[in-house]
C-alpha cells in the first residue's frame, strides 16, 4: 500500500505519433507537434510556442520514450499516468503507445485509462461542427470494448481500487444508455474474473457539477480542470464583434491586445484562488485536479481559445500544496490529478520546456517532501 496521503496521477495524451486517421484528416505525417511548433504569440508578452527540451519532439511509437517519461515522472514524485484512450465504433485509435507502455512490464509507473468518449472534430482549426470520427454508441459494442481492456486490466501495473481496475469516463452524459453501460461493465468485469470495475465519472463543473454520479453506477467522481463555471475576474474576451464601450474598457486594461483579438485571457493566479475558495465537498468519493498552465491558441488558430496569463511553477505549487493537504476519501481512493503530463498544444504540460525547464516537476517534489517532513 502506498503510504503517501495522495497519489499524484497525471493525464497523458498519446497523440504524438503518426497514425492513419491523422494522415487522412490533416496530411501525411501529421502529429500533435505540428500544432505545437507552428504556434505564434497573439499579443505582446504572450509566450508561444511551448517547446520541449530534454525529451525532444518525441515519437510515441518508441518504447524508449515512454520509459524515459515514466522514469522522469517517478523521479519527481508522480505516482502514475492516466492515459487517454480512444475508441470509435468497435475499434481503438491511437492505441500503439498504450501497448508500448504495457510491454514495459514492471519497470514503469502505475496507470489507468480515461475513455475520451467524444466526437473527433476539426476543432484544431476552429471547425467544431466538422466531425471526423463520430461516436455511435451501441450496447452490442460493449463486450468488444471490454475485451480490448483485458490485457491492460491484467497488467500488474494497471491501477486497482479495492481489487477492481480503474476506468474513467470523460463525457459520461454522451452515452445514451449510461446506467446500462455501467451495469454491462460490471458484469463483464465479473465474467472475466475481477471483483468488479471501479468507474470514475469525470465532472465538468459547467455541465454536471451538481450531478450525483452514484445514480448512474459510478464509484467516484473526478473534477476536470480547467472548468469554465464561475470563472473568476480576470477573464477578458476581446473582438471586433464587441460593443465599443466594452472594447474600449478592455483595451484600457490590456493595451497590448490587438484590436482583432478574439481569445479569452484569464488570470491563473485568480483562478487558483477562486477554486480554493470554492471548496465544495461531495457525498461520494471525488478526486480533485489542477493544471500547471493553459493556452490552447496553438490549436485554435482562428480564435476562440483560452489563454491563462501569469501561470508559473510558484503559483502551481500554491494550488498543489492546498489539495495535497486535504483529506482523501480513503486510503486507496486517494488520487490527486494533474492535467496534464504532455498537452503541449494546450500549453499544459509538466514535461520540461525551454521556458521553465524542470521547474514544474521540482515544485511537485517540493510539495511531496514538505508533506513528508511536515
Amino acid at each position: 500500500m502506498n503510504k503517501k496521503k495522495h497519489r499524484l496521477f497525471s493525464l497523458y495524451l498519446p497523440q504524438f505519433h503518426p497514425l492513419p486517421e491523422n494522415d487522412q484528416f490533416w496530411g501525411k505525417g501529421f502529429t500533435e507537434w505540428h500544432n505545437v511548433t507552428s504556434a505564434k504569440p497573439k499579443f505582446r508578452g504572450h509566450h508561444q510556442p511551448h517547446l520541449p527540451t530534454e525529451l525532444g519532439f518525441y515519437d510515441l511509437r518508441l518504447k524508449e520514450v515512454m520509459k524515459q517519461q515514466s522514469d522522469l515522472a517517478s523521479e519527481y514524485g508522480l505516482d502514475g499516468f492516466i492515459f487517454y484512450h480512444y475508441w470509435f465504433n468497435g475499434k481503438p485509435v491511437m492505441d500503439k503507445p498504450l501497448y508500448n507502455y504495457l510491454e514495459l512490464g514492471k519497470e514503469k509507473l502505475p496507470y489507468y485509462f480515461c475513455w475520451a468518449n467524444e466526437n473527433w472534430s476539426r476543432r484544431w482549426d476552429g471547425s467544431e461542427q466538422d466531425v471526423l470520427l463520430h461516436q455511435d454508441y451501441k450496447e452490442e459494442d460493449d463486450e468488444k470494448h471490454f475485451e480490448f481492456f483485458l490485457p491492460f486490466f491484467r497488467d500488474e501495473q494497471y491501477e486497482r481500487i479495492n481489487g477492481c481496475p480503474v476506468l474513467a469516463l470523460y463525457k459520461p452524459k454522451e452515452i445514451p444508455y449510461l446506467k446500462k453501460w455501467t451495469e454491462n461493465m460490471q458484469s463483464l468485469a465479473r465474467k472475466h474474473g475481477f471483483k468488479g470495475i471501479y468507474l470514475v465519472y469525470i465532472i465538468n463543473l459547467g455541465v454536471d457539477g451538481d450531478t450525483d454520479i452514484r445514480q448512474f453506477g459510478f464509484q467516484a467522481g473526478m473534477i476536470f480542470q480547467p472548468s469554465w463555471k464561475g470563472m473568476p475576474a480576470g477573464g477578458l474576451k476581446v473582438g471586433l464583434q464587441d460593443k465599443m464601450g466594452k472594447l474600449m474598457h478592455i483595451l484600457k486594461a490590456r493595451k497590448n491586445l490587438p484590436l482583432n483579438y478574439n481569445y479569452e485571457v484569464i488570470s491563473y493566479k485568480e483562478y487558483v484562488r477562486a477554486d480554493i475558495q470554492r471548496g465544495k465537498k461531495y457525498a461520494f468519493p471525488c478526486f480533485y485536479s489542477i493544471f500547471p498552465s493553459w493556452d490552447n491558441s496553438a490549436r485554435r488558430k482562428k480564435g476562440g481559445g483560452k489563454i491563462f496569463r501569469d501561470a508559473s511553477p510558484d503559483e502551481f505549487k500554491v494550488w498543489l500544496k492546498y489539495y495535497y493537504g486535504t483529506e482523501p476519501p480513503s486510503g486507496e481512493e486517494n488520487f490527486l490529478i494533474i492535467n496534464a503530463w504532455n498537452e503541449w498544444a494546450e500549453g499544459n504540460h509538466l514535461e520540461p520546456c525551454t521556458r521553465w525547464e524542470r521547474r514544474y516537476l521540482e515544485k511537485i517534489l517540493e510539495v511531496v517532501k514538505e508533506s513528508e517532513h511536515g
